[in-house]
């Protein structure tokens, strides 16, 4: 028979049962695997908490560069660059995003991008400008039910297009 845990003399209450010391034994080792247990859980849940915390704030971070270019490419097509893909060589450090998601000192850049390398960008033009109007009667569109055959032919193959016969 397995011994026996006996309250000693004196105790609070000793009409309490005691159990053996196998079944204590027992208890207890299996409390201190349900601890390690819970103590590696613990440990696993704080890697995956940084781990996806360092990953959101990478993916924030990527998010913010993309929505600068973006923003940085509007504003410099605006002022009118040659190749937006020039862009990819500006320092975009100084840039920030507004409370409303608006790009903080875009225009600025752009401004000391077109004082630094004007080559980048377009000449300044006009807007309200339209260019040389066509001469009157220069070019009149025939219709090709009033044209012959021949006339017809003539004009398709001025365009390139060939009618088999």
């Amino acid at each position: 028979m397995p011994e026996m845990i006996e309250p000693q003399a004196g105790g609070e209450d000793e009409t309490r049962k005691s159990f053996p010391y196998e079944y204590v034994k027992e208890l207890r080792e299996e409390n201190g695997r349900y601890r390690r247990q819970k103590t590696e859980a613990e440990r696993e849940r704080d890697e995956l908490r940084t781990t996806g915390e360092k990953r959101i704030a990478t993916a924030l971070k990527q998010a913010d560069e993309r929505i600068i270019r973006a923003e940085l490419k509007a504003e410099a097509l605006k002022a009118g660059i040659n190749d937006p893909a020039d862009l990819k060589l500006v320092d975009i450090s100084g840039l920030k995003l507004g409370q409303a998601g608006e790009l903080e000192g875009a225009a600025d850049l752009i401004a000391q991008l077109r004082q630094s390398k004007p080559y980048l960008f377009k000449a300044a033009a006009g807007t309200s400008g339209t260019g040389t109007p066509p001469r009157p009667g220069s070019r009149q569109a025939r219709n090709a039910r009033d044209m012959s055959s021949s006339e017809f032919r003539a004009a398709l193959a001025k365009q390139g297009i060939k009618l088999p016969r």
